[in-house]
């Protein structure tokens, strides 16, 4: 793939999983951390809407895949080694946020499926909920770490390259100080 052949692919998907990254997953605010009771009723009552936001994640994910490859070839003509190990972050971002999100699809078959309201009971059903919702939480989080190393090191790269707008480096390198801060 050519340097100008891997431009298209990553125009619109990168800014896309950025922001998505970068907003906490917004389709995901029916989670309360401190009441089970009513998040377990807020994804019941929401279930299409936590349904899609699941989707979204899924689809998210995919474009990161597809996004790291034309990313590394844009970027090795400015340093091969730390263009693979940038791409490398952001693959491996990409699986760690997977697994977060089968926490999601879990939670949402806990809750979806009345056998296990007849298997578990109330209270194992909602404990096992919170631990799943718990689990996505800590693995995101771990997600979003990498993901900023990886912005990090593709604002680097960006700057660093004489055919990319500098300031477009700057400005990627100021969104990682901004969002790391928040």
């Amino acid at each position: 793939m050519s340097e100008r052949s891997s431009g298209p692919n990553s125009r619109l998907g990168l800014p896309l999983s950025t922001w998505y990254r970068s907003t906490g997953t917004p389709a995901l605010a029916a989670l309360s951390s401190e009441r089970v009771r009513q998040t377990t009723r807020n994804i019941v009552a929401n279930g299409q809407l936590f349904g899609v936001a699941i989707l979204c994640n899924l689809v998210t994910l995919i474009l990161d895949v597809v996004i790291a490859w034309p990313l590394y070839v844009l970027l090795v003509p400015v340093n091969r080694s730390l263009s693979l190990l940038t791409a490398w972050f952001r693959l491996v971002c990409t699986a760690v946020a997977f697994v977060a999100v089968l926490h999601l699809v879990t939670v949402y078959r806990l809750l979806t499926t009345p056998v296990y309201l007849t298997l578990f009971g109330t209270g194992p059903l909602h404990a096992l909920t919170q631990l799943e919702l718990n689990s996505f939480r800590y693995d995101w989080s771990l997600s979003l770490v990498i993901f900023a190393i990886h912005l990090v090191l593709l604002g680097y790269l960006i700057f660093r390259s004489g055919y990319i707008a500098k300031i477009l480096g700057f400005c990627w390198r100021s969104m990682d100080l901004a969002g790391s801060l928040i």
